[in-house]
């Protein structure tokens, strides 16, 4: 990668800043417009997929999911054409992480995220994400399919619903039961209860939590938004090491 002097100084400190056991993890390259900071974005990468020594997974946090995929488009040059594709991850969700078919041949996978689908958004996201939340809690807690109005609060009045909810329910088969637990712990935690809650109680909870409109509208986003723990522990199911994830 041909970098100026400048540009090759701020990847080396950036790299040793995140790559510093003791220190905070985290680095902010501030330059004006047009001094390479998507240039410093490959060399980052780069490096960084070089010490591995293994495909690395980038998340690119943007303000809008259309500036973040030019901007993407710009990082991924640094690859030949028949890979970019391949490297450009198109779930924009973290919910819907497991639900993504990556390559193994592309050095690293790109993925890109807005502030409104990251955890602490009032939204309610898409119908494939709700679907597949669905899913995950029915797969966590034996027993909450028979009760509609939950999964009619996540249905949130959408007419293909039942198709939706069977492409979920085959991806929640195949995805790693760890999934399913983080759900579980969620809701033990949203109702002050011990992580081994019985599932009969945690039912019960969800039951009475959807009764009210701000419960149904809460349970939405709820699974998503509970902090970092959750979100976390998809990312581990998912098998992508926690080290990776700087928020």
């Amino acid at each position: 990668m041909n970098l100026k002097p400048f540009q090759r100084a701020t990847v080396q400190r950036a790299v040793a800043a995140l790559t510093d056991p003791v220190g905070s993890r985290r680095f902010l390259v501030a330059d004006e417009v047009g001094l390479g900071k998507t240039l410093v974005a490959q060399g980052v990468i780069e490096a960084l997929r070089e010490q591995e020594g293994r495909q690395l997974r980038v998340f690119y946090v943007c303000s809008s999911l259309t500036i973040a995929h030019q901007n993407r488009d710009n990082i991924l040059r640094c690859l030949s054409e028949s890979l970019r594709k391949e490297a450009a991850v198109e779930v924009d969700r973290l919910t819907l992480i497991p639900t993504a078919r990556v390559s193994e041949r592309a050095p690293f996978l790109f993925y890109t995220l807005t502030p409104g689908t990251l955890p602490g958004s009032r939204r309610t996201g898409r119908v494939e994400e709700r679907a597949f939340i669905w899913e995950l809690l029915c797969s966590a807690l034996s027993g909450l399919a028979r009760c509609s109005t939950v999964e009619e609060a996540l249905r949130n009045g959408v007419g293909a619903w039942d198709q939706h909810r069977e492409d979920a329910a085959k991806l929640v088969q195949q995805a790693d039961q760890r999934f399913a637990r983080a759900v579980k712990r969620t809701l033990a935690l949203r109702f002050d209860l011990a992580e081994g809650a019985h599932t009969s109680t945690l039912i019960l909870r969800v039951r009475r939590w959807v009764q009210t409109e701000e419960g149904r509208k809460d349970l939405v986003h709820h699974v998503g938004r509970r902090r970092q723990r959750p979100s976390r522990e998809l990312l581990s199911a998912a098998r992508i090491p926690l080290r990776e994830w700087r928020p």
